[in-house]
């Protein structure tokens, strides 16, 4: 037995099919999750939820264009996963936004001379107002009317309001990202009263939940590249698999090393009966759709079943020719000696 080692090739223009595939993946199941989260958030689930969708996706361009690049959409669907995460973040921002320029337009409307006042000025404020949320600090009415305007203005306290400048968008965000942070994040239970986890928890949860989303679709889209390919015929091997049990747990070595010997006596000798209430050794063996002259799949799986859940764990696993494989599902399909 070799082991199988994906060849890295693919269609023709599959890369930026793949990449798109799984931006535009991200950006629905972000702006899926955000619409739900009005609602209800389930921590973990959701971002789970965004990886698995994109992680889906990345898998079946991967296979409809025959894409064995396990790296291309491990980092194609990470990257999927992560604009998932930053959309439904960016979205909760952007309804931020909104509704503080809705409080300033509020008071722009009470002032008296509103000719000087643009748009552009008005969101201005709202960056501003933002920038103030980081520092903890409030924008009053006189700091709306200055900023607004553009022009300084003396209190009869003698206090003078100026205007300020924020430049750039990511002023504004760290400033809301660091009020979030500041407010906690509060956890209940079945809609219970909760508690708030403080500032340190909350980026914890974020953090942690961006990498959930980022590596299930990761993992998810990846493991389809690692698939065996028949590059003979050009075609996936077939999921269909034939499992053919072999000894018990305690032989797993024997039958390693055995099949990759391609020693088929050896691996008659390495079998013993086995009790399915304990754990066993199968080999599960796969063929290309396609041709039956391609070498065989088979991988090593470590199975155990206790009461009525099933467990199954695959190790080493390669190409073996289709001969030996042949000879194998013979030997396996006796009866084993005790």
């Amino acid at each position: 037995m070799k082991p199988y080692v994906p060849s890295g090739k693919s269609d023709e223009g599959s890369a930026l099919v793949l990449i798109g595939a799984a931006l535009l993946a991200g950006l629905a199941m972000g702006g899926l999750v955000n619409v739900i989260g009005q609602f209800i958030r389930l921590l973990l689930v959701f971002p789970a939820g965004m990886g698995l969708g994109v992680g889906l996706v990345a898998s079946r361009i991967c296979a409809a264009r025959r894409i064995r690049a396990p790296g291309l959409v491990f980092f194609a669907a990470l990257a999927g996963g992560l604009l998932s995460w930053c959309t439904d973040f960016g979205l909760d921002y952007l309804r931020a936004r909104h509704g503080i320029r809705v409080q300033i337009e509020e008071v722009v409307a009470g002032l008296q001379d509103q000719q000087g006042i643009l748009d552009g000025t008005i969101e201005r404020c709202v960056d501003l107002t933002l920038v103030r949320w980081g520092r903890g600090q409030e924008m009053g009415t006189i700091d709306v009317a200055v900023n607004a305007y553009g022009e300084t203005f003396t209190a009869e306290d003698g206090v003078t309001y100026a205007p300020e400048e924020v430049k750039g968008f990511l002023p504004p965000l760290v400033g809301y990202t660091q009020h979030l942070a500041a407010q906690g994040m509060t956890i209940s239970n079945h809609g219970g009263k909760g508690s708030n986890i403080g500032a340190i928890g909350a980026v914890a949860v974020w953090v942690l939940d961006l990498l959930v989303a980022t590596l299930v679709a990761a993992f998810i889209g990846r493991e389809q590249a690692r698939q065996p390919f028949c590059e003979r015929c050009g075609a996936w091997y077939d999921k269909k698999e034939t499992l053919l049990p072999v000894a018990p747990a305690g032989a797993s070595k024997a039958v390693i090393e055995a099949l990759q010997r391609g020693d088929v006596e050896a691996l008659a000798r390495a079998r013993a009966p086995i009790d399915p209430r304990k754990a066993f050794v199968a080999l599960s063996i796969r063929a290309c759709a396609k041709c039956t002259s391609a070498p065989r799949f088979v991988s090593v799986a470590a199975i155990h079943t206790a009461g009525h859940k099933t467990t199954r764990k695959d190790g080493v696993r390669g190409l073996v020719e289709a001969s030996v494989a042949e000879s194998l599902v013979k030997v396996l399909a006796e009866p084993a000696k005790g």
